[in-house]
């Protein structure tokens, strides 16, 4: 059950990767990167300078929420990326931000677990602290380096297999409650589309409009309910 825990989690954090580039390619102008018009260009739109705005609110919530957990220098980092208008670097931040808000997401669903994925994070810094030391050293000091250094990558692959499994099982439990809202629609079915009609035909009622928002997320309330 664990191997298949773990092949869960890994296929998605390859999915969300593979969302991340696709959502911000290299090299093409992202809302996220904003850049001076060049001539015969046009001024980007309000939106995206509010979604842009939007996505710096983002980090900085991101960098408070670190600092808070004991991870300034993961904070550290983002602040530098935040400060560089390198599209690359931009990139980079974004895909920072989506580690925190897995991290976030665990500390909300898993409390319990989320400990050891904030150990893991610390201990990735440690490990590169270890790294750069032994890189340095002279030819002696390096003999102590070494098993100090494999001792810290040990650990620290140990706490992620566990961060990993950790998300898998709340992987699971979103599963779990988004069979539980389906069987629950599959039930209210006839009552649901008959709200859904004579929404649509009631005079009093908004203008018709495409139902265009994504599904509720798991755990949440399915967004029209009959009435009682």
């Amino acid at each position: 059950m664990n191997k298949v825990l773990i092949a869960v989690a890994a296929l998605a954090l390859v999915a969300l990767a593979v969302w991340n580039v696709a959502a911000s390619p290299a090299g093409e102008s992202s809302a996220f990167a904003p850049r001076s018009p060049e001539a015969g260009q046009r001024t980007p739109p309000p939106g995206a300078r509010r979604l842009a705005e939007h996505f710096e609110e983002q980090i900085k919530a991101d960098t408070e929420w670190l600092r808070q957990n004991g991870l300034a220098r993961f904070a550290d980092e983002m602040d530098k990326l935040s400060q560089a208008g390198d599209q690359d670097k931009r990139l980079s931040l974004w895909r920072l931000h989506r580690r925190v808000e897995q991290l976030r997401n665990l500390t909300a669903e898993r409390p319990q677990d989320a400990k050891r994925a904030i150990e893991e994070v610390q201990a990735e810094f440690g490990v590169v602290d270890l790294a750069k030391q032994y890189r340095s050293a002279a030819e002696a000091d390096r003999k102590d380096l070494g098993p100090k250094l494999k001792d810290a990558l040990q650990k620290q692959f140990d706490l992620r297999l566990e961060t990993q499994r950790a998300m898998a099982k709340a992987i699971e439990e979103r599963l779990k409650k988004l069979h539980q809202q389906l069987k629950e629609q599959e039930t209210l079915r006839e009552k649901l589309l008959d709200q859904r009609y004579q929404d649509l035909i009631n005079p009093d009622r908004p203008a018709p409009e495409p139902e265009l928002a994504p599904p509720p997320s798991p755990g949440r309330a399915p967004a029209q309910r009959p009435a009682e």
